[in-house]
């Protein structure tokens, strides 16, 4: 069994899903000049689902580059609250929706959605982005 297989299945088993990222999209270079150059993202993130459920804004970046092979990872844990601080808009309705057939069946959809979808739907993508 390869290391990459072990290690995908270890991460299944424990129940663990890659937290995604920002930034520059490999943390690890050999450091050679092109044609010689690798690249992979070797360094992640990982969370379970109740990581997901009490740290929903999880961000993790990727930094650049050093004098070292790895490029250094930063996880930020944003508070919900901090957010919908800086989120707070005025609600506008826009009365030309209900024009819309559709519009109160999804009004009512998300109105009733309790929001804790989500996690499990990403978590479950994740795997299946893995075991393909």
């Amino acid at each position: 069994m390869s290391q990459i297989t072990s290690f995908r299945d270890t991460t299944l088993e424990a129940g663990l899903t890659d937290l995604g990222y920002s930034g520059y999209k490999h943390t690890w270079s050999n450091k050679q000049v092109e044609p010689y150059t690798t690249k992979a993202r070797l360094d992640r993130g990982f969370g379970n689902l109740e990581w997901f459920e009490k740290m929903p804004n999880t961000v993790v970046e990727h930094l650049p580059f050093g004098a070292w092979d790895h490029a250094p990872i930063l996880i930020r844990v944003r508070a919900e609250l901090d957010l919908q601080k800086k989120r707070r808009r005025r609600f506008q309705f826009e009365h030309m929706l209900t024009s819309n057939l559709k519009c109160e069946q999804t009004i009512q959809r998300a109105w009733n959605d309790t929001g804790n979808d989500q996690y499990e739907i990403h978590i479950l993508t994740k795997i299946h982005s893995v075991t393909a």
